[in-house]
Parts: C-alpha cells; structure tokens; sequence
C-alpha cells in the first residue's frame, strides 16, 4: 500500500507545484505498481478461500479503471484536475481500510496447516 500511497502523493505534489504537467509516465508507473499488488492480493484471496473475494476484487477493478481512465486521458492531451489524482488516493485510502483490513483480519483469524492448501 505504500507504493501505491506514495506514488499517488508525487502525483498528488507533481500537479500542485506544476499545473497541467504531463504525468503519463508516472500514472504508467501507478498502474503497474497496482496491478502488481492487486495480481498477488487476489490470488492470495482465492488461495485462502477469503469470503468476500468477489466484492474485494470488483473494488481491485474498480480502482483500476479509475486510474487507467486518467492514464488515457493524460496520453491524450486532455486534462486531469487535482481533484482527481486526490479523490483517487481517498479511493485507494478507503478500500485499505474497508477491504483490505478486513482481508487481513481474516487472515488472522484463520489457522491453516501445510495440509490445508
């Protein structure tokens, strides 16, 4: 989550200290970090059998067609306000303690020997 985090703060700052700046390699670079991470959290789910796999993974879908449509845009030449890169992150910040932290309590509360998987 960091990266992702992160990579959204310089984006984030990018565009405050350099209104309409092309940012196409950095969105580039979210992208990959994020499907990076959503790739081995959603395996992780299926392997583990999580619950809520599905809804946890619409919401991995979701982030990344959000993304992905800013991405496009910037490659375009047409703009992406502030607001956005920002909403985005509350986005990211809201799935993390929404989806992911309950993934992670899960994860804890189950107990699963080498003879399980």
């Amino acid at each position: 989550y960091r990266n992702i985090i992160g990579q959204l703060d310089v984006l984030v700052e990018l565009d405050r200290q350099q209104p309409g700046r092309r940012i196409v390699t950095e969105l580039d670079h979210l992208l990959d970090v994020m499907m990076g991470h959503i790739g081995l959290e959603n395996n992780y789910m299926a392997l583990m059998r999580y619950p809520h796999e599905t809804r946890h993974r619409n919401h991995h879908y979701y982030l990344f067609v959000i993304t992905d449509d800013l991405s496009q845009r910037f490659t375009n030449g047409q703009n992406v306000l502030l607001e956005e890169l920002t909403n985005l992150r509350l986005l990211w910040l809201t799935h993390i303690q929404l989806h992911d932290q309950g993934f992670e309590e899960f994860l804890l509360s189950t107990t699963v020997g080498p003879g399980d998987i």
